[in-house]
């Protein structure tokens, strides 16, 4: 007893060593607000995200479009099912006692002698020889005793391994909603786009014709007659491309749905969509608290804090109670004599001596790999803050240009009606008319383009602050012509 005593003592000065950092500060100095956002105004508390802002809608194809995409999408599948693993992470379960109950049956011939179960003697009360089967019902029992937090560890690691699986979904599921509104958005785009760019086509086609005749009558060089024959080609070779680029956004929007081929209805060309949103007054403690990514990074700095507690008492010694109770009768011959019940208690004690060093080693490596979580977690908080302050910054200006090109459309309309009127009127001759129309036309895709690219810089927007729009405001719309 003094030896083990002795033994203790030793194991227990040994675990004691070893400094470790221990948990990292996470505190990261925030902006007060964002210098591009609407509002100023300081708030008390963050708001929570809608995340169904794009329901704000007319387009309803969008809509259901952005519903099964959150149900069939394979990357948001498999983060679910993730979360589903790691809600039935039971690693705290480890520290409880284990019970296993077996049952074995003995075949025996006696030959000579007593009668033996399990090395345990009995007279025979006769020297016959007999044939006998014995029964050996057993109960074992082992349990390591948490003395040093294991248990409220395992806990914390389930627990934060649970939240960061949450808000990987979370985080999965921003990304490609915000993903398929562009594409979306693209290929609503591309189709209008090759609308206009058709009729472009045909605009160059009747330039072409006049030039034709006027190089017949001897009014232009030949140069210029293949310079409009090369706008001609010029054009088609911009049709077939917006062509492309649309079978490229419906394959993509295919692929985001979990599917190998795009909807039939997808290929009847329809309107680029309008989103109705507010203006954004979200300030970096909004963001701080409903980005999903900072939040799967808090969980992953909580998850390594555990393991290090776990690594920390996996140098302290270990005491584990064991014992068994078992019965023994017989099966098939007279019953034993007397009631044959067996119980054994066993407690151990393991001293990590000689392996005292690895067991260090390893707890050391998870103090660092601590302070990485910790890091990352910073990194991920300013790399949020900056991705916010850049999207505000390119969705406003997307706004303002898709007003802007809005306006020089309808400038260009004017001027190529004005055109068309003195054509009519037999002042101007039938290029001049086509030049005016081809020019409104490259206005419209150029307006179109806008369009697009707003719609995408706000889905990108949402994204970056967290997935959604605040609740607490009031709906605004925005027109785009």
């Amino acid at each position: 007893m003094k030896h083990l005593s002795l033994l203790l003592a030793a194991a227990w000065l040994l675990s004691a060593c070893g400094e470790f950092r221990g948990m990292p500060s996470l505190d990261v100095k925030l902006p007060e607000t964002f210098s591009e956002s609407a509002s100023q105004t300081e708030v008390s508390y963050p708001a929570p995200l809608k995340q169904d802002w794009w329901r704000q809608t007319d387009d309803t194809m969008l809509i259901d479009l952005l519903g099964r995409v959150q149900q069939q999408n394979l990357s948001i599948e498999q983060a679910r099912e993730r979360l589903l693993a790691a809600r039935e992470s039971s690693r705290s379960l480890d520290y409880l006692p284990g019970i296993t109950l077996t049952a074995d049956a003995q075949y025996s011939r006696l030959r000579e002698g007593d009668v033996a179960v399990n090395n345990v003697g009995f007279s025979g009360g006769s020297s016959q020889k007999k044939t006998t089967g014995y029964y050996n019902a057993r109960m074992d029992s082992s349990w390591e005793l948490p003395l040093w937090g294991q248990f409220s560890a395992a806990d914390d690691v389930d627990r934060a391994a649970f939240r960061y699986a949450e808000a990987d979904l979370a985080a999965v599921r921003a990304n490609v909603v915000a993903e398929a509104i562009r594409l979306y958005a693209q290929m609503r785009g591309f189709q209008q786009q090759k609308i206009a760019q058709e009729a472009i086509v045909a605009a160059q086609e009747n330039i072409a014709s006049y030039q034709q005749i006027k190089h017949k009558a001897g009014l232009i060089t030949q140069g210029e007659l293949l310079s409009a024959k090369r706008s001609v080609l010029e054009a088609n070779i911009s049709m077939q491309n917006m062509v492309k680029d649309e079978i490229a956004s419906r394959q993509q929007l295919a692929a985001l749905l979990g599917q190998a081929s795009p909807d039939e209805a997808w290929k009847t060309p329809a309107a680029i969509p309008v989103i109705r949103v507010t203006e954004f007054s979200d300030g970096p403690v909004d963001v701080l608290r409903n980005r999903p990514d900072i939040r799967r990074a808090e969980a992953a700095v909580l998850r390594e804090a555990g393991q290090l507690e776990l690594a920390k008492a996996d140098r302290y010694p270990r005491i584990t109670l064991g014992g068994s109770l078992s019965q023994l009768d017989n099966l098939t011959g007279a019953p034993l004599p007397g009631k044959t019940v067996q119980f054994t208690g066993t407690p151990s004690v393991s001293i990590p001596l000689f392996d005292w060093g690895k067991r260090l080693a390893a707890a050391r490596e998870q103090d660092a790999r601590l302070s990485e979580s910790a890091s990352a977690y910073r990194e991920a908080v300013i790399a949020a803050m900056t991705e916010v302050e850049t999207f505000l910054a390119a969705y406003h200006t997307a706004k303002q240009s898709e007003v802007q090109t809005n306006e020089t459309a309808a400038l260009e309309q004017q001027n190529q009606q004005q055109a068309a009127l003195l054509f009519e009127r037999g002042l101007t001759d039938g290029i001049a008319a086509q030049n005016a129309a081809i020019a409104a036309l490259q206005a419209d895709i150029a307006a179109l383009q806008a369009s697009v690219e707003h719609l995408s810089r706000l889905a990108a927007l949402t994204k970056a602050l967290g997935g959604g729009i605040p609740v607490s405001t009031t709906p605004t719309t925005e027109q785009t012509p």
